[in-house]
């Protein structure tokens, strides 16, 4: 699957600081001892809550890229709400990460397809770029937005994401991505909140549980429900890292989503991968959590049918989740899906602690509560799983779909079914056999929906499964237009 269809995540891999540089403490990371081998299935038999922020009650998230002209951060705590220079040494923080996703630059340090949030009102510029190689480009108003408040279940700490792209030009844009993370930095210009190696913000592998939140969701399609092609879904992360072997692997449980293929209803990949790309260098596995069947059959975004999605996210009544991501990494490895070689020295190195990613124009509002990260035992649960809802038994034979390498079209496996999502793309140049230059914009199974070039004019083109060819990464195309 195409790293648009995941993220902006700025995750690191090695180094620890909170507004230091990775050089600065390389060395102190170095000096930490690490084991040679992971206890595999040495754990504890009941759950304990861990991390920087066990309570999920410190409003402190900031931009992973301070240089970047769309640079963000908000510490209301803090005199003036600053993080940068305020934050302790080791204190932690998490890492708010907003924009679209290029296929060929990291994007963080120049702003390039993102824009900055809660930038709303009527004077609020109106001409952010979310396309990259496209003509005309899809632009239009900042779609994200984040906020801190007091809303939680007894008044505890919640925080709200926004991703409205109702007011873009064109359906046809990258991933729209805002989200929650905590992060080790890379790099001199890139700070993060997680201390790689400090056992208050990460630990080994075989020691995490999992994670829980409440949470209450909605999505509204607003005068754009005649497009035939969007998507949203909200997802939770873990990223595992070995030092010794300077490699890790991560995944991702989506726990809500939205799917809307060719003007019919779809759902989310049972399983899907992403490979090594500019943005994201770690392996992605990316999971269905109802398909799978660890996240309520229930759960999904309610729908805001109200005139001009008015209706408030607070009349929503909070849900709860827990997501056992140890018992997720176990079975990865027993289906091979992840290395056992991989898990030699890994630790937790970073999460999603909650985001929404999209794609076509909708409004989307996510509101999060009382997180807390888990260690123990893989079959822990803090509380009754299933809770509003029963838990989906996984598919005796899913579909699983692996993007390619690099560029390129994936065909459905056997047996997927119709309008199965495959992975929504960055643009990819092509050429047609009809010499017609064209670009991949959303790609799905069973049709891709392509931009082709012709006499200088852009136009939309559906090219069905069954007429298309897969001969490799350089596709070639018999399309009319």
């Amino acid at each position: 699957m195409k790293q648009s269809f995941y993220l902006l995540v700025f995750l690191g891999f090695v180094s620890a600081c909170n507004f230091k540089s990775a050089a600065e403490k390389s060395s102190n990371v170095r000096d930490s001892k690490e084991k040679a081998e992971p206890r595999v299935w040495e754990l504890a038999s009941k759950g304990t809550v861990f991390g920087w922020d066990p309570n999920f009650s410190i409003k402190r998230a900031v931009s992973p890229w301070p240089r970047s002209p769309v640079f963000f951060e908000s510490c209301p705590e803090v005199p003036g709400g600053k993080c940068v220079g305020t934050v302790p040494n080791g204190g932690g923080f998490y890492s708010l990460a907003y924009g679209s996703v290029s296929a060929t630059k990291i994007t963080g340090p120049t702003g390039y397809l993102s824009c900055l949030p809660n930038s709303f009102g009527a004077d609020a510029r109106k001409d952010w770029v979310f396309t990259e190689d496209i003509v005309p480009a899809t632009t239009g108003p900042c779609p994200y937005g984040f906020y801190w408040g007091d809303r939680g279940p007894n008044g505890t700490m919640s925080a709200l994401f926004l991703n409205n792209s109702l007011s873009l030009s064109s359906p046809l844009a990258s991933s729209l991505y805002i989200g929650l993370q905590e992060n080790s930095p890379v790099g001199p210009d890139q700070v993060a909140g997680m201390t790689f190696g400090d056992p208050r913000h990460t630990i080994n592998w075989d020691e995490v549980a999992g994670v829980s939140f409440s949470f209450r969701a909605q999505t509204c399609l607003g005068d754009k429900a005649s497009d035939t092609y969007k998507t949203v879904r909200s997802n939770s992360d873990m990223i595992f890292f070995s030092q010794s072997q300077n490699k890790g692997f991560g995944v991702s449980v989506t726990f809500l989503d939205y799917v809307v293929t060719n003007g019919a209803a779809d759902v989310w990949p049972h399983f899907t991968t992403d490979p090594f790309l500019a943005e994201f260098p770690t392996p992605m596995q990316h999971i269905n959590g109802r398909s799978w069947g660890y996240t309520p059959a229930d759960y999904g975004f309610e729908m805001d049918s109200t005139p001009f999605c008015s209706r408030q996210i607070t009349d929503l009544p909070w849900k709860k989740i827990y997501i056992p991501f140890g018992k997720i990494v176990r079975r990865m490895v027993a289906e091979g899906k992840i290395p056992e070689s991989a898990l030699s020295g890994a630790k937790l190195a970073g999460t999603i602690v909650a985001g929404i990613e999209q794609w076509g124009r909708l409004s989307t509002q996510l509101e999060i509560s009382e997180r807390r990260l888990w260690k123990g035992s893989p079959d822990f649960d803090p509380f009754a799983q299933g809770s509003g809802g029963a838990v989906a038994a996984p598919p005796a034979a899913a579909p699983v779909v692996s993007a390619p390498s690099a560029g390129g079209a994936v065909a459905p496996p056997p047996g997927s079914g119709p309008s199965r999502l495959c992975t929504v793309s960055g643009s990819r140049r092509l050429l047609s056999n009809s010499g017609h230059q064209c670009e991949v914009l959303l790609q799905w199974c069973p049709s891709f929906l392509l931009v082709c070039k012709r006499d200088s004019q852009w136009r939309s083109i559906d090219i069905n499964h069954g007429r298309a060819q897969f001969p490799g990464i350089r596709q070639r195309w018999s399309v009319r237009i």
